[in-house]
């Protein structure tokens, strides 16, 4: 079981063992880390944010932004697997009913579960507001219809955070959170086939007539007053973490060829100026990252007025730099690198997930103007 003092540390450690080693493997197979989430679970990362009174670790931001900054290093497709349960999870601790509540964190803490984001569709795509989901009310009870696009970990979460409106007809959208076990819900057969990031395993999934408690609705908008929901300061910064853990994870693995390639009169790859030049670029661009990631966690743990700013800039910067790395990188592993020797060809391929995945970084850019001209 895991301790909250020195988690990154701890967490690198577990990376090393149960990541590292399958990563080639997932990468080529294109398929979900299973057998890492079955140790995730049996470590209890899944109760990282959960409070110590209801069973959990009683971690916060931080905590989760170091653990998945330190898995990313290895594999930021897993890192980002993870991070999603607990953009989920946030949103239930802070915004859910006390039953609905009770029944996911007692499932979490007792049987080693996880929980899934389900809000893409295929017609309206990173705009998740866009739903074309029908909710009906019958006493009780809420029926659920509809499909969504991409669900990571779709068929592997046991609960799915469901962007759909409160009932047919509204405007207003909240999140249903809904069991894996519930009849009529469906996972298609994994089509994932992603450039990078090939870990996730987003699969299309359906729901046919599912029926949920009304208890299982999560509405945020009857108890926010930051700029900014957790769960999208959780999502954004978990982000982040990714995108800073790939840029070192690709500084790591560059300085360690550069180390390791030597030439006949003895000297390393490392002692050639222009490859020095390369490595430095590299560490620069990994601290920066990790830099405003942290201030942004102090910007969220103090409630600071540049709350969603630093949010904003923290993820656009880690995923700018971590295309920028890949690039350094790959000149830094040459023909290796190129014939897929080690893990900077797998990390510069995941690294290009970051100006696409929702939000964009074209989007979060427009997200960062608009804050600042708000005010």
């Amino acid at each position: 079981m895991i301790s909250l003092n020195n988690i990154y540390e701890e967490t690198r450690s577990f990376a090393q063992k149960y990541i590292e080693p399958l990563s080639e493997e997932l990468d080529r197979e294109c398929r979900f880390p299973s057998e890492i989430f079955e140790e995730l679970g049996k470590h209890g990362y899944f109760k990282l944010i959960i409070p110590k009174s209801e069973g959990g670790l009683g971690g916060g931001i931080k905590e989760n932004v170091e653990v998945v900054r330190a898995i990313a290093e290895s594999n930021p497709s897993v890192g980002l697997c993870y991070m999603m349960h607990n953009v989920a999870l946030s949103y239930l601790l802070k915004y859910g009913n006390e039953t609905i509540i009770s029944e996911v964190v007692k499932d979490i803490v007792e049987n080693d579960v996880f929980c899934a984001l389900s809000g893409t569709e295929a017609g309206s795509g990173v705009h998740m507001q866009n739903t074309s989901f029908k909710v009906d009310i019958e006493g009780e009870y809420a029926i659920l219809n509809g499909s969504k696009h991409m669900v990571t970990s779709g068929g592997f979460a046991t609960w799915y955070m469901t962007i759909a409106p409160e009932k047919t007809g509204s405007d207003h959208i909240i999140n249903w959170f809904v069991s894996k076990n519930t009849k009529g819900l469906s996972f298609e057969e994994n089509g994932w086939n992603g450039v990078g990031m090939r870990s996730n395993a987003s699969v299309p999934t359906h729901y046919e007539n599912v029926k949920v408690s009304v208890n299982n609705a999560v509405d945020a908008s009857k108890s926010e007053t930051s700029p900014i929901s957790i769960d999208t300061v959780y999502f954004i910064l978990g982000l982040s973490a990714v995108y800073s853990g790939l840029c070192w994870g690709l500084f790591d693995a560059a300085n360690s060829h550069a180390a390791n390639r030597k030439y006949p009169d003895g000297s390393s790859l490392a002692d050639v100026q222009i490859v020095r030049d390369h490595l430095a670029k590299l560490y620069c661009n990994a601290s920066s990252s990790k830099a405003l990631t942290m201030e942004a966690v102090n910007s969220v743990e103090n409630n600071s007025d540049d709350l969603a700013e630093k949010v904003f800039s923290s993820r656009i910067v880690a995923s700018e730099n971590a295309i920028d790395s890949a690039k350094y990188a790959m000149r830094v592993g040459g023909g290796k690198a190129y014939n897929r020797v080690g893990q900077i060809e797998r990390m510069m391929r995941d690294s290009y997930a970051g100006q696409v995945m929702t939000p964009s970084i074209d989007v979060l850019k427009q997200m960062l103007v608009g804050s600042l001209n708000s005010k």
